[in-house]
């Protein structure tokens, strides 16, 4: 893709980054209510754990893409752990994602690590990118959650 480039966050990036992650997550097929204050909120929030690192991809100036991640530190090899991944409606499908895993990627080869994990649910689209790229199940390990029983669904 000419004119783009994969740069590290700045402080600067975190409105535009925050107003691409609230469009791309309010539009389908995610359909969610963040604002551009929340997602401003938590990206910021993201980005201040303890190792953490974030990633632009840049095209002609504008940002279309972000990764957002850590460092795990775990007892036998640390990994990252991928928090955030979002592309613009209009870029997505044109290898950005691919690119911006590919980065993170880089970093786990670099820092030796044991590998990279990520979360996302099961039945978007994502799910088939991120098998197409090599992620997989975790066979061993559940995602377990519990909510206060006035927020619970019947």
């Amino acid at each position: 893709m000419e004119n783009s480039e994969i740069r590290e966050i700045n402080a600067a990036d975190l409105t535009s980054c925050a107003r691409l992650h609230a469009k791309v997550y309010g539009s389908p097929p995610w359909n969610d209510g963040w604002t551009e204050a929340k997602s401003e909120e938590y990206l910021g929030h993201l980005l201040g754990i303890p190792g953490s690192f974030g990633k632009v991809f840049v095209v002609g100036g504008d940002i279309c893409g972000v990764v957002i991640g850590r460092q795990k530190v775990w007892w036998n090899n640390d990994e990252i752990c991928v928090e955030e991944i979002f592309v613009g409606l209009d870029a997505q499908g044109q290898g950005i994602g691919s690119r911006l895993l590919d980065a993170v990627w880089a970093l786990v080869e670099e820092k030796g690590q044991a590998g990279s994990t990520l979360l996302t649910n099961k039945y978007m689209p994502a799910m088939e990118f991120y098998k197409n790229r090599a992620f997989q199940h975790g066979e061993h390990v559940a995602l377990l959650y519990k909510v206060p029983p006035e927020t619970a669904s019947t």
